[in-house]
């Protein structure tokens, strides 16, 4: 008798459980990106140049142009990157774009952006105005 109740309350339990990871992991994604968004701006007024956070797949990653440091190619890169499915297991999306650009004043320099993180029927997105402010 223990046993067939211990096993209709896994039943019931289970799935509540397993949503409320996919909601932390989706909610994670977004924080993250939110921080190297806040990262990226930072950089870009520090440093006085472009700086764009770029979703390439699911794999987040900041850059910085022109190149300051020295080594090959035109750009730095300031984070990343992020593996966001083998971290968090959430598809990424962008609409118009995945690139967020933050110019040296720390406006965006991008349209309008939303970005999306999407993982087993649940989503949470950045929604990024005109000017670079984070929209919640």
């Amino acid at each position: 008798m223990v046993i067939v109740l211990i096993g209709i309350m896994t039943a019931i339990g289970f799935p509540k459980m397993r949503d409320g990871l996919v909601k932390s992991d989706v909610k994670s994604a977004r924080s993250q990106a939110m921080l190297l968004y806040a990262q990226g701006r930072a950089s870009a007024q520090e440093s006085g140049r472009a700086i764009t956070l770029s979703f390439a797949g699911n794999t987040a990653l900041l850059t910085g142009t022109p190149r300051l440091l020295a080594g090959a190619g035109t750009i730095d890169t300031i984070a990343g990157p992020i593996n966001l499915v083998t971290t968090y297991k959430v598809t990424v999306t962008g609409n118009p774009s995945t690139a967020l650009t933050i110019d040296p004043r720390g406006f965006g320099s991008s349209a309008g952006t939303t970005i999306t993180f999407t993982r087993a029927g649940y989503s949470d997105s950045i929604v990024v105005s005109n000017f670079g402010r984070i929209i919640d």
